[in-house]
């Protein structure tokens, strides 16, 4: 899987994003837009923002590869879980156009909420998915059964 950075910026977060968060709209964030490509081909469109008082830095260079083996790695800060919703829509024309897609395809996407392992959220993001491209395979233990 690679990565194609669209835009790495700080600002202040959506409504969305604070309320996922667990901040205020005056906080700052590390707003990551990015393509990422599986085989050369286009996997997935991906919009996330980074509680930046948790995550402190980010650059093209983290945010190109692995952001999760930076926040473990270079922040020693530990992954607890993550809480996803799953939804299917319709692509919207930004996501059409950086997918190469119809507008109005089928889409697939995840809204997910990562989290330290004292429960407090860092990361808030959405990724949707080129449904040509993608295939998803879910295995749950006994206790979720």
């Amino acid at each position: 899987v690679t990565s194609n950075v669209i835009e790495l910026d700080v600002r202040k977060p959506t409504q969305e994003a604070a309320d996922n968060l667990n901040i205020t709209l005056e906080d700052d964030v590390y707003y990551v837009k990015r393509l990422r490509y599986i085989n050369g081909q286009t996997l997935c469109f991906e919009e996330s923002f980074y509680n930046k008082s948790i995550i402190t830095y980010l650059n093209k260079e983290i945010v190109s590869e692995s952001i999760f083996n930076y926040i473990r790695e270079g922040l020693g800060l530990k992954v607890g879980f993550s809480d996803m919703f799953l939804h299917v829509d319709k692509l919207n024309e930004e996501e059409a156009i950086y997918l190469g897609l119809a507008n109005g395809s089928p889409k697939f996407y995840v809204e997910s909420i990562f989290h330290l392992t004292n429960g407090q959220p860092f990361d808030f993001s959405k990724v949707t998915y080129n449904y040509e491209q993608s295939q998803f395979f879910i295995q749950a233990n006994s206790h979720l059964l």
